[in-house]
């Protein structure tokens, strides 16, 4: 969601033009945001892994004007697999806690 807002901090309102566009290669593909007539503005967006290795760029723009950019990092595994070994390690210490539990429970 995009919510524009003034120097003051006050929201721009309903019935401006936000899109993003999706920038990479000399290529890219224009969203057009749907305006929630609050100030704010939605859409999903996604991103193909194709667009993530050509160095997307995120491009916001209001009524035809630059508004922000955002580069976005391509991912090379590394994080997602770090998550997976994290969740492994505490399965692992969850089953040694209950085998030892179950141990003592026996043997009383």
């Amino acid at each position: 969601m995009v919510a524009p807002r003034d120097i003051f901090g006050n929201y721009l309102g309903p019935d401006h033009n936000v899109t993003v566009t999706v920038k990479y290669d000399g290529a890219e593909r224009e969203i057009q945001l749907t305006d929630n007539v609050d100030g704010t503005y939605s859409k999903e967006l996604s991103i193909s892994q194709d667009e993530l290795k050509a160095g997307a760029k995120l491009v916001v723009q209001i009524d035809g004007k630059e508004f922000t950019t955002i580069d976005q990092q391509p991912s090379n595994g590394v994080f997602p697999i770090l998550i997976l070994v994290a969740i492994l390690i505490l399965v692992l210490v969850a089953l040694s806690i209950m085998v030892i539990l179950y141990g003592k429970r026996r043997k009383d």
